[in-house]
C-alpha cells in the first residue's frame, strides 16, 4: 500500500513460520483506510443491480475456485483444523 512505511509478520502458529507481511497503520493511515472504504461504499452502491451482481457471481466463481487455496491459508493463518477452514469457506 502506498505510503505504509510500518508492517508486521504474520505466522503461521504451529511452526512459527513468516506466511505474510502486512501494514501496520497509525492512526492517520487506518482513518483514511476507513474514508476510503466509505467512498468505495457509496460507489457501490451507485451501481446498478445488476452490475453489482455480476460482480459478486465473478467473486462467488473465484472462492470455488481457489477454495482449496483459501482453506490452506486459513488453517496456515490461524491454526484452524483444515476440515473446518474448508467448511469455512463453504
Amino acid at each position: 500500500m502506498p505510503g505504509v512505511t510500518r508492517t508486521f509478520d504474520v505466522h503461521d502458529p504451529a511452526t512459527g513460520q513468516t506466511i505474510a507481511r502486512v501494514p501496520d497503520f497509525d492512526v492517520q493511515q487506518a482513518l483514511a483506510a476507513v474514508a476510503r472504504a466509505d467512498e468505495a461504499g457509496r460507489s457501490w452502491a451507485a451501481t446498478t443491480t445488476r452490475h453489482r451482481a455480476d460482480i459478486l457471481r465473478t467473486w462467488y466463481e473465484l472462492m470455488l475456485s481457489n477454495a482449496e487455496m483459501i482453506a490452506l491459508l486459513i488453517t496456515r493463518e490461524m491454526g484452524k483444523p483444515l476440515a473446518e477452514a474448508r467448511a469455512e469457506v463453504s
